[in-house]
């Protein structure tokens, strides 16, 4: 016997892709004269040079099963029969197949969050902002200009939440129209969301919904700026990628108004002059207004300001002040000072369903537009307490008790007791104390409805930073 036995691979056809890392082959195998003695399957990676032989199953019929195989890798496997008379066969039969698993999908999603979808944007520095349902490793922002196209990538991914990045359209994007967006969410696994919803804008160069400028790379000597038509028959959120927020309620602006956020530099702020405190800096300012000037509300509006902290250590980046310290002020134009604003209150649903703090920085409460910015409230080391009077005394009708109390404190606790001991009124008092004529005081106008005329006594509790808390008391009269 001398002819060589003959072996054929009938599965699978060759050229095929595989959706699995295991593969099974099945062949035929014939001798006329003293019949198969083995079969063997020869397996290559095409990316390689080796070949490495197994045994396969049966002999007439054979099968193997080879498993562990590379993802986005082409295989090629050969048979090679062996007959009694240990003839082997040459050529050898053989398939090429790939192995191309469909990809994982992660477990977060990300949603464009803004530009609400429609709205007509330009400028070399326009932001774009997803929220995610899940925690993620990072975001990656991209847009197409029609659905035949391919995603490009507006920058890189941004990897610290609020996921946010801007996007340069002006000086970059030369056709305008309409475009699509999206934002690729990365699980902590890091694998990609598959099924990512997307959202259309138009890119518009004469009269867009949102204009921002002030990229950095181009625009070195411009502060950031943004303007954003608002409607007023719905609540709206304003927000930059750096994480400034504004939540305007519905029915709080006239129509046809458009919201300007613009960044200013710390050396063309004014000076950190208040009679509230001594005020250090954190270099936050934002500069607030409307296009068509309306500068009062008739519903108050909330603003975040974001602290710089970008290692997310609690402290202001570059020193050693704690982000929860920061207050925000307000500069009044008419007496050249800043002002403490007001803290944020959830005032109505609509605008308080909008809220979620972006970041490490402060909320905030405002009826009016102006210069805002961050500051760490310092007093001096050692304050002297003075006294503390109710005025006038006794209070006539009309003319309320007023109580004063010379110090430097945090909060500032006031009750008012009856001659029996009965609690009559309560008051706490948030600081930082005003300073009236040249002293740091609290000042509270006690509302006496309710109370009948007579002698009240009163208890005064106050917490100081670093030193002893302040206790006084003391008795006023109320005619009627």
């Amino acid at each position: 016997d001398t002819a060589a036995p003959v072996s054929v691979i009938t599965s699978p056809a060759g050229g095929l892709v595989f959706a699995t890392t295991t593969v099974s082959i099945l062949g035929t195998a014939s001798d006329d004269d003293s019949g198969i003695a083995k079969v063997e399957l020869g397996l290559a990676d095409l990316a390689g040079t080796e070949e490495h032989w197994y045994l396969a199953s049966g002999t007439a019929t054979f099968s193997s099963v080879f498993s562990g195989l590379q993802d986005q890798h082409s295989y090629r496997v050969r048979s090679r029969a062996t007959d009694g008379a240990g003839n082997v066969e040459v050529p050898f039969s053989q398939v090429d197949f790939t192995v191309n698993l469909p990809p994982k999908d992660g477990a977060c999603t990300a949603y464009i969050k803004i530009p609400k979808e429609g709205k007509t944007l330009w400028g070399n520095a326009v932001t774009i902002m997803a929220e995610v349902s899940c925690p993620v490793t990072k975001v990656l922002f991209q847009y197409r200009y029609d659905l035949s196209s391919e995603w490009k990538d507006v920058t890189s991914a941004d990897a610290k939440h609020p996921y946010a990045v801007y996007w340069n359209i002006s000086d970059n994007i030369t056709s305008t129209g309409t475009y699509h967006l999206r934002a690729v969410a990365y699980d902590e696994d890091g694998l990609a969301d598959i099924d990512i919803p997307e959202i259309w804008v138009g890119l518009d160069d004469a009269h867009p919904d949102i204009r921002e400028d002030g990229n950095p790379e181009v625009d070195p000597n411009q502060p950031h700026r943004k303007e954003e038509k608002v409607d007023p028959a719905v609540s709206a959120e304003v927000s930059t990628a750096d994480g400034t927020k504004v939540v305007i309620p519905a029915g709080a602006v006239p129509a046809g108004e458009s919201l300007q956020i613009v960044s200013l530099p710390s050396q063309n702020a004014p000076k950190p002059k208040s009679p509230y405190a001594i005020l250090k800096p954190a270099g936050v300012y934002r500069e607030l207004k409307f296009g068509n000037g309306t500068k009062t509300f008739s519903k108050s509006l909330t603003v975040f300001l974001p602290a710089p902290d970008e290692d997310n250590d609690g402290l202001l980046d570059g020193t050693k002040v704690p982000v929860k310290d920061l207050k925000a002020y307000y500069y009044s134009e008419e007496k050249k000072e800043w002002a403490p604003t007001s803290p944020k209150t959830h005032g109505g649903l609509a605008a308080a369903a909008l809220w979620a703090q972006p970041g490490p920085g402060v909320s905030f409460e405002t009826d009016h537009f102006t210069l805002f910015g961050l500051f760490q409230e310092t007093y001096p080391t050692a304050p002297d307490s003075g006294e503390v009077y109710v005025f006038p005394n006794p209070a006539k009708s009309g003319n309320p008790p007023t109580f004063h109390v010379e110090v430097q404190a945090r909060t500032v606790e006031i009750r008012v007791y009856s001659l029996g001991g009965a609690l009559m009124r309560t008051r706490t008092i948030e600081g930082p104390a005003l300073l009236v004529d040249g002293k740091y005081a609290f000042r509270h106008v006690l509302d006496p409805a309710g109370l009948p005329a007579g002698v009240y006594l009163y208890t005064v509790f106050a917490q100081r930073d670093g030193l002893p808390d302040f206790r006084a008391k003391g008795r006023f009269g109320l005619i009627r």
